[in-house]
């Protein structure tokens, strides 16, 4: 049924995230997906896990990509059809497919949500539009389903499926699944990476010691994070013990800060395995990237920081253009006050001549 199921991922954020057996993992999957899936899982990695699991709350920091069109398909994808009633068991409901395009790209993400999906089609579209174009172009379909508990996996052809009400926080890190076997080939798998790994003594959390793909995409998510806190890990979190790790993604492309919060997916010369690379019409110019170390006027000293708070970039108002992604500079406003000040005293000098 599912021939390109090579690689199931699984998270949770509702509970403490813990190593999960395949068995819980299949736990809404049929049998026939299981005996046709070949499950990369790895050795679990000998390291320390630095907190039980992430508990901070990126939405602030990931800006809102604008909608352009959001249209109900008439028929489900193959992709979706074979997880709907009857012929599978994750959505007993059934399931409505919706192409929806954002402002930063010309190809639309299809989304499969079943009826009872905890998450309302405006909150996967809020989720999903959060994810930086620079990630998002490799995500593939996203089928969304109802639970009691919030838990995700991703296939290796980039469809990610998430149960419950999944933080964005885990859809960063399902779409860091996307990335990571994009190429058909794994970047956790890589010598470069087991190495980083190695060197090291710890890694992010309990989940991330479950093996080298996870560890691969929490600490993708940590890079997301300090991207968006001006260089700083979350509180509570020391980049020394895992150094190597943290070294391994900066020269990534995937985060250059350019084009990770750009404002399309045609990312020329940057990983040929991006599923999404048709450049929007027309390019949205007021999309900004996060401020850069150096710019930052807060610190991080509250333990229970949240995005909202003082540490995170100044967010935009509800009239600017597009304020969900405009991050305004001061240099911009000063610039402003500076024309202004010179305007004026050109016409003042016209008017007294």
């Amino acid at each position: 049924m599912l021939d390109n199921f090579l690689f199931l991922a699984y998270f949770i954020f509702s509970a403490p995230s813990l190593p999960v057996d395949a068995t819980l993992i299949y736990a809404n999957t049929s049998l026939e997906d299981v005996q046709n899936a070949v499950v990369v899982t790895g050795a679990a990695l000998n390291l320390t896990a630095q907190e039980e699991k992430f508990d901070f709350n990126l939405t602030a920091n990931m800006p809102a990509s604008t909608t352009t069109s959001v249209t109900t398909l008439e028929a489900l994808p193959e992709n979706c059809g074979a997880y709907n009633v009857p012929n599978g068991s994750e959505c007993a409901e059934g399931m409505t497919a919706t192409n929806v395009t954002f402002d930063d790209c010309g190809d639309p993400w299809t989304v499969c949500r079943c009826s009872n999906a905890n998450m309302t089609m405006d909150t996967v579209v809020d989720r999903l539009g959060r994810v930086p174009v620079g990630l998002r172009r490799y995500v593939a379909t996203i089928v969304v389903l109802g639970d009691t508990s919030t838990h995700a996996y991703t296939l290796t052809n980039g469809d990610i499926h998430l149960f419950g009400d999944s933080a964005i926080e885990t859809w960063l890190h399902e779409s860091m699944h996307s990335f990571d076997f994009a190429s058909g080939t794994s970047v956790s798998n890589s010598s470069q990476w087991l190495e980083s790994i190695g060197n090291d003594s710890c890694a992010p959390d309990d989940y991330s010691l479950t093996n080298a793909v996870e560890d691969f995409a929490q600490v993708g998510v940590m890079k997301l994070y300090s991207l968006a806190h001006y260089g700083e890990l979350p509180y509570g979190w020391e980049p020394e013990c895992m150094k190597n790790q943290l070294a391994y993604m900066d020269p990534l492309p995937l985060f250059n800060r350019t084009t990770l919060f750009g404002n399309t997916c045609d990312i020329l010369g940057v990983f040929s395995g991006a599923r999404k690379t048709q450049a929007p019409l027309y390019l949205n110019t007021s999309a900004v990237f996060p401020l850069s170390v150096s710019d930052s006027p807060y610190t991080d000293t509250d333990p229970k920081t949240t995005a909202s708070s003082v540490s995170s970039p100044p967010a935009a108002t509800a009239g600017s253009v597009n304020a969900g992604r405009s991050l305004h500079r001061k240099s911009l406003t000063e610039a402003t006050v500076m024309v202004s000040i010179i305007i004026a005293a050109v016409i003042s000098r016209v008017i007294h001549t």
